[in-house]
């Protein structure tokens, strides 16, 4: 939501937001127990299939972004500057 709210309103988004702007074209919908496709099919998130990859990359830099501590892949989930 924080995405779309953002590019509405014409805002910088972080690599993080941007990855979510792409992978919701293909998994509009996701929550702790699924997610939909955009066929609109339900998918269970013990099921493995094609988006199973998109996922798991999805899970680690969320979890990656609650708590990584010092760990945290800053540059992920912070605005770049212009040149960097």
């Amino acid at each position: 939501m924080s995405t779309l709210l953002l590019d509405i309103a014409g805002l910088k988004t972080t690599p993080y937001q941007d990855y979510l702007k792409n992978m919701r074209k293909e998994i509009p919908v996701i929550t702790g127990h699924g997610y939909m496709d955009e066929t609109g099919t339900y998918h269970d998130l013990t099921e493995e299939t094609k988006y199973s990859p998109l996922i798991r990359d999805y899970e680690i830099l969320a979890y990656n972004n609650m708590f990584g501590g010092k760990n945290t892949y800053k540059e992920m989930f912070e605005i770049q500057k212009a040149g960097e």
